[in-house]
């Protein structure tokens, strides 16, 4: 039974990679990709001229001292190359090589197929040309690149040598890489990317100019990069930094790495940063003199543990959300919000407290949102210069013995359906707001003593009135 058991095992591992029938391989020095003879199939036995070319559905092998070239955009499934050639291996000109499966690199002579796995594949300037060419990312979900299989790879040259990576997948699919990877441009466009601990993305032109990493409204890019400088979660170089990472107006990052750092020239964040760690969690820091990520548009805490700021002057100008159970903290840091800022919270499994660390009496958010559909949300002190709007839309807002008075007269009180106001000590209604909007389910509770119930704005009505107080 134990000779059994391994003989199966043994099996199973060989044949990860063995060659299968349908399998292509170049089958000479110089190939063109749309040239059916200038390719080998494997048959089941043997290999034999091919009598078509390589498309979404294959698994193509392109060997030792080969250089296969694309007249036009082409398609493959899975793309094993052989990290031994000293001089082009794929030549993509201005065209689009669409990719369905995973890519690999190997080491073997000219017939070794599937051949030995490399994680060093050749960074020679020439070993992966383009102009304007691409490799795009398509197709559903799946795992890109496997430890060992990939490494550090072809950039650090701008054209006619190098590649672009595209990230073009299917909506809602996840393509995931378990190694370092480097190319001259990243562009994240549909779908999303997410890079495993430890695995930097490198955009690398040869120099700074250029070497750019952005995700596209709609997408999103996840990485566990955790650590400073080798471990960045974009950067050039262990010691370089690259140009621009834009996550663009309806783009999402999400960092989960305990300590993230960003090593790039400009840092534009237009979309959604989010920290979901279950534990403690540093938000993203600059490395190697580079652009401090601080500049957020819309910043999530989620997860659990007390995310804190690493760089001097933080900013938020769209919402800072608190979900889930994670807490901030400054960290002896500064945080301002824009004019048109909005703090939430919005957890779904426990009460939150508001603290003066995202909620000072100066300088604090444009509006407030109460969405917490687990409970109570809690105020721990009077703001005397909110000027927004102050939404409750689920779960209860319990101002304690506090007050949250406008400033100056202006902006819209909100209590959606289902969703609670409790007003305690002798206070009334949240005063110097224009608008009053209450859902017919709506409830605003006075808990205390001695408290006015004032008529509404708007010609507005109550939707449940509680009087709990003595």
């Amino acid at each position: 039974m134990k000779t059994l058991i391994l003989f199966l095992f043994t099996f199973t591992a060989v044949s990860i990679f063995a060659q299968i029938t349908g399998d292509y391989r170049s089958g000479q020095s110089s190939v063109t990709w749309s040239t059916a003879a200038n390719w080998e199939t494997y048959n089941g036995s043997t290999w034999v001229t091919a009598s078509s070319k390589p498309g979404s559905t294959s698994t193509v092998y392109i060997q030792r001292g080969h250089t296969v070239t694309l007249t036009a955009n082409e398609s493959v499934n899975d793309l094993h190359l052989n990290r031994d050639n000293s001089s082009t291996i794929l030549a993509l000109g201005t065209n689009t090589l669409n990719l369905y499966g995973k890519i690999r690199a190997y080491i073997g002579t000219v017939g070794t197929i599937p051949g030995t796995s490399s994680n060093d594949p050749n960074s020679a300037n020439a070993w992966i040309t383009s102009t304007t060419g691409k490799i795009s990312i398509v197709g559903n979900t799946r795992t890109l690149t496997v430890a060992g299989e990939w490494g550090n790879g072809n950039a650090g040259v701008s054209s006619p040598n190098g590649f672009d990576l595209e990230i073009n997948l299917n909506a809602g699919q996840t393509a995931t890489m378990n190694t370092f990877f480097k190319c001259r441009t990243f562009n994240v466009v549909a779908g999303t990317l997410y890079v495993a601990t430890d695995s930097r993305m490198g955009p690398d032109l040869g120099s700074r100019p250029g070497s750019n990493f952005v995700v596209q409204s709609g997408a999103t890019f996840i990485s566990a990069a955790t650590g400073s400088t080798t471990s960045s979660v974009v950067g050039l170089g262990d010691l370089n930094l690259g140009d621009t990472l834009w996550i663009k107006t309806g783009a999402t990052m999400i960092l989960t790495g305990a300590t993230p750092t960003v090593s790039m020239n400009h840092v534009i964040l237009d979309g959604t940063v989010i920290y979901p760690n279950s534990a403690n969690q540093n938000m993203a820091d600059r490395t190697n003199g580079g652009d401090a990520p601080s500049a957020y548009t819309n910043l999530i805490l989620r997860g659990s543990g007390v995310k804190k700021f690493t760089n001097t002057n933080n900013s938020v100008s769209g919402t800072f959300s608190f979900q889930d159970s994670a807490t901030f903290s400054l960290n002896g840091n500064n945080l301002t919000y824009g004019g048109s800022s909005t703090l939430e919270y919005a957890s779904t499994n426990l009460a939150q407290t508001i603290t003066n660390s995202e909620f000072p009496n100066t300088g604090g958010p444009t509006n407030l949102t109460i969405n917490n559909t687990f409970g109570t949300v809690t105020l721990n002190a009077n703001k005397t210069n909110f000027a927004g709007n102050l939404t409750i839309t689920a779960g209860t807002f319990d101002l304690s013995t506090f007050t949250i008075n406008r400033s100056s007269a202006g902006g819209t009180l909100t209590v959606s359906n289902g969703a609670t106001l409790k007003i305690g000590s002798t206070n009334t209604l949240p005063s110097n707001y224009s608008t009053h909007s209450f859902g017919t389910t709506s409830t605003v509770e006075f808990g205390g003593t001695a408290q006015s119930v004032p008529s509404l704005n708007s010609s507005q009505k109550y939707g449940n009135l509680i009087i709990s107080g003595s």
